[in-house]
């Protein structure tokens, strides 16, 4: 396949901005400062999955809520979000400027299956099925609690999106952020993300009722500890190169 040297130097700029810890662009649908809908809560329980000689995989408890904090009602999806991605900084600032120690992204594939479909004819009512949505008032909450798996990388991801384990443990306490795919990409797998034009639709015949939230959703940063696991991955990795 040929790369056309344009794109190909456009790649390098970019591998050396994560290499310096500077951040992914856009990670995973990115925070705008004065939203009116906040995702907020803290990281529990830690578990050891797995380690080899590459990599120590662990997997945590978020406790979540998704806040209104503006002055008109919110409607979400009453679902399990797919989490799209995995942000890390050292800091709450560096985490709200996208400068990464970690990012991993994997956001769905498209997925025309009849459940889609039929979730589809659900949603198509004169206002908000209450078995599918939630709708926020001003000031209220909503909890939401999940787990996540976060891959740690003991040499560090070859493409600079994830500082090699030690480093990331050495920041520690270290400030996590999760996206959500708020409106699922395949109740109309062949509109344009950016342009959602069915759900878009029904924003506008629900805005009686609230504004139905359509955008990704990136979490406020949460303190993330690693130090009870500060004795792992200290053995020298089978590639022990510096990013």
């Amino acid at each position: 396949m040929k790369i056309h040297s344009g794109l190909t130097l456009n790649l390098c700029f970019l591998l050396i901005i994560l290499a310096n810890g500077q951040g992914l662009p856009d990670g995973g649908g990115i925070q705008r400062k004065g939203e009116p809908l906040v995702l907020r809560g803290e990281v529990g329980d830690i578990v050891l999955e797995r380690e080899d000689n590459h990599s120590i995989v662990l997997k945590m408890k978020l406790s979540m809520e998704f806040v209104n904090h503006g002055d008109k009602p919110i409607i979400i999806l009453r679902q399990k979000f797919w989490q799209g991605a995995e942000m890390i900084g050292r800091t709450p600032e560096e985490a709200r400027s996208s400068k990464y120690l970690y990012v991993g992204t994997h956001w769905p594939s498209v997925d025309e299956g009849v459940e889609w479909g039929r979730m589809q004819q659900s949603l198509d009512q004169p206002e908000p099925p209450t078995e599918l949505t939630t709708r926020l008032l001003p000031g209220e909450a909503y909890p939401y609690v999940t787990e996540i798996v976060l891959y740690f990388e003991k040499a560090g991801s070859l493409d600079g999106t994830r500082q090699r384990w030690g480093k990331i443990l050495q920041a520690s306490p270290v400030w996590l952020q999760v996206s959500l795919e708020m409106w699922p990409i395949n109740l109309e797998p062949d509109a344009d993300p950016n342009n959602l034009s069915w759900g878009k639709w029904l924003q506008r015949r629900w805005q009686s009722f609230g504004t139905l939230w359509l955008e990704r959703l990136t979490s406020e940063p949460m303190r993330l500890d690693l130090s009870s696991f500060a004795k792992m991955g200290q053995g020298k990795p089978d590639d022990n190169r510096e990013l």
